[in-house]
């Protein structure tokens, strides 16, 4: 198979550890739709079939947005639109031999969803590691978030972060956060991408 040249080099900066935080929004959820469509496009068409993917026919029918039977990478990259964050940190993070394909945990729903198991995690997890004094909540300091983001998070305006507030801003980002725990991924690595997508709620 041909390797996209944009994809090689991206490999290559992660495999080396030398990234840069300084490309364009949408540089690395763009790579990973391109990535996605050509490893499983096995009729070489430039398009996915519900049969050459393992996505729930919910998640394909999401992704498919012209309902030609069809998913194009222009329907590819907007599915993974604003997930950069986790795919950059995916890559950076990654076990040597994961075999997880990002692209592909972020536009399958987990089965448990709506429980939100994977962001109940990470919130907790965050919490407890930046917890100081130990009054499992999180100041300013503590939390080391802008001022907006804070604010935005401390609902019932107490000047803390309990772990529920914490946890209800990160619901929306379940995939993401799938996507690390089924890479088995350090604890470290999660509350880097939990700070990173709460500065961003």
């Amino acid at each position: 198979m041909r390797v996209n040249p944009k994809l090689a080099n991206l490999q290559y900066l992660y495999a080396n550890g030398d990234t840069t935080s300084g490309l364009p929004e949408g540089t690395y959820s763009n790579l990973a739709a391109s990535k996605y469509l050509k490893d499983n496009d096995k009729n070489k068409d430039g398009v996915l079939s519900a049969d050459e993917v393992t996505l729930s026919q919910e998640a394909f029918d999401k992704l498919d947005a012209d309902k030609n039977g069809k998913i194009d990478l222009k329907e590819m990259k907007a599915g993974l639109k604003g997930q950069d964050a986790a795919i950059e940190a995916y890559y950076k993070n990654r076990k040597p031999g994961s075999t997880v394909d990002p692209a592909a945990s972020l536009l399958q729903p987990s089965a448990d969803q709506t429980q939100n198991p994977y962001s109940t995690k990470a919130a907790a997890s965050f919490v407890t590691d930046n917890d100081a004094d130990k009054d499992k909540s999180l100041s300013r300091t503590e939390a080391a978030l802008p001022t907006t983001a804070f604010d935005k998070l401390d609902t019932d305006k107490n000047g803390k972060l309990s772990q529920g507030e914490v946890q209800a801003a990160l619901k929306a980002k379940e995939g993401s956060f799938g996507v690390y725990y089924k890479a088995n991924v350090s604890t470290r690595a999660i509350d880097g991408l939990t700070s990173s997508l709460l500065k961003t709620i």
